[in-house]
């Protein structure tokens, strides 16, 4: 499989390598249309004069990434025209974005079906040994000649293509292959955070920014009790829709890429979707909902050192289970030795403060690939784990072994797409298997306090449970 191929790589090679005025509005196109590609997940969050404003700034951005280009030629590039040198607005970027993805539906793409389609097909290509770039010279022929009320009469001439403004056949130059998007394309990265604008009438942003904390959110006094006692707490319906679906987006638009479904981290465990975890609709879940306010409730208000990356923990269907009953193949009881605690390798512990896992698809039912916990074990577990930090061991981080202590009080989690679970760093805990037909969708964020490396240190956190949680009330502890 081929690696992704990176969007300015391509670039220079649909322009020969060399930046030329007639290709302004080429370049211009191309930009215009990889921030729609940056921005898809983000949109949802957006109103309509934030999307447009944010397209407009994400694509100036994005021409700051081509290191072939001058300032000069990258101001020009986002004229509205150039006999004004007028600056290109957002509205109007806004509607020559829409306007290049209609001619390539409408125009490019049916034109390369019916080349594809007389040429025939085979394994090279699916076009008959013609590749790809041969395609797109009989495309740009065909649109010489139309215009041009010609057939087969000469070629066309040099920098036709731009000098005639066919941005619609530039971006299927760069971006298709066939008449599909090219699945070896890298996975789109916006180059700077989005901006928010200002406020308009009408718009809807609540979503695009939140304060650092809410004083309105809050965890009540039995949540807190739970929380000590049992080392987790479950909140229901605390991340918004919207925000959900743009992380959902995210994640089905990575898995659909080839070559970027899975890595493994240096802990051995599973990464899906590589990358992704890092991109704001993933940090939007927590960052942007009310999770970031009760994790400071719980650390402790401005102690948690910022977070650039969540795990993307997906649980697929497993398809012997379903055969052998589905969910119902038992009554959910989980074994009392098979059960980890993070960040436990050997001589280690305790690589941070928080566990929060947020869950993006409905799980109302046991043996769905439900993250489960072992209520309580954050207490009992904690003599022991002392002496197996000091005794060098990693017993406790190997799931499978049946050495560990027996935790008889398993708990699936049953949760709904938004919900939350908060869980103490020593929690025992692990996923089970998947018997639906449904992938599980879970996202973790692993938070630490800012005097978090000062505690490991000073091995503190090896004595005292609740020592990193400051939000506490003492009252309770």
């Amino acid at each position: 499989m081929a690696e992704a191929d990176s969007i300015q790589v391509r670039i220079m090679n649909a322009i020969k390598g060399n930046y030329r005025p007639c290709m302004w509005r080429s370049l211009q196109a191309i930009a215009l249309f990889e921030a729609d590609r940056c921005l898809a997940h983000q949109y949802p969050l957006l109103g309509q004069v934030q999307m447009k404003s944010a397209l407009l700034s994400t694509a100036t951005d994005l021409l700051k990434t081509l290191d072939f280009l001058d300032d000069d030629q990258r101001q020009e590039i986002m004229f509205r025209n150039k006999s004004s040198r007028e600056p290109l607005g957002p509205g109007m970027a806004w509607k020559r974005m829409k306007k290049i993805s209609q001619d390539i539906d409408e125009t490019i793409l049916p034109k390369a079906r019916e080349l594809i389609e007389d040429f025939g097909s085979s394994s090279n290509n699916g076009n008959n040994g013609k590749n790809h770039e041969e395609i797109c010279e009989m495309l740009l022929q065909s649109m010489f000649e139309e215009q041009n009320g010609t057939s087969q009469c000469r070629p066309h001439p040099p920098l036709w293509e731009f000098n005639n403004n066919k941005v619609a056949l530039t971006i299927y130059r760069i971006y298709y292959r066939g008449s599909v998007v090219d699945p070896n394309i890298s996975l789109p990265t916006c180059p700077a955070a989005i901006p928010a604008p200002n406020k308009r009438a009408g718009d809807d942003d609540s979503l695009s920014s939140a304060p650092q904390f809410d004083d309105s959110v809050v965890l009540t006094e039995e949540q807190q009790l739970h929380f000590i006692n049992e080392g987790y707490i479950h909140v229901k319906n605390v991340v918004p829709a919207k925000l959900v679906h743009a992380a959902l987006g995210q994640i089905n638009a990575a898995l659909c890429t080839y070559g970027a479904n899975v890595s493994i981290d240096d802990d051995g465990s599973n990464h899906y979707c590589p990358g992704v975890g890092r991109s704001e609709a993933i940090l939007n879940l927590l960052k942007l909902s009310p999770v970031w306010t009760l994790a400071q409730r719980l650390l402790g208000k401005g102690n948690i050192q910022d977070i650039q990356r969540a795990q993307i923990a997906l649980r697929p269907p497993q398809p012997h289970l379903i055969a052998a009953g589905g969910p119902e193949r038992t009554d959910g009881s989980l074994p009392p030795r098979v059960w980890h605690i993070d960040g436990t390798g050997t001589g280690n512990h305790s690589t941070f403060s928080l566990l929060v896992g947020i869950t993006l698809s409905d799980v109302l039912q046991p043996n769905c690939g439900n993250f489960s916990v072992f209520p309580g074990s954050h207490r009992k577990l904690l003599p022991l784990l002392k002496e197996q930090v000091e005794s060098g061991s990693s017993l406790f981080s190997n799931e499978n072994s049946t050495k560990k202590p027996a935790l008889h009080n398993g708990v699936q989690i049953l949760a709904e797409a938004g919900d939350a679970v908060l869980v103490h760093h020593k929690t025992a805990h692990r996923g089970v298997p998947n018997s639906s037909h449904a992938i599980r969708y879970q996202v973790y964020f692993r938070l630490r306090h800012k005097s978090h490396a000062r505690n490991i240190e000073s091995g503190v956190l090896l004595d005292d449970l609740f020592v990193e949680y400051e939000g506490l009330s003492n009252d309770l502890l």
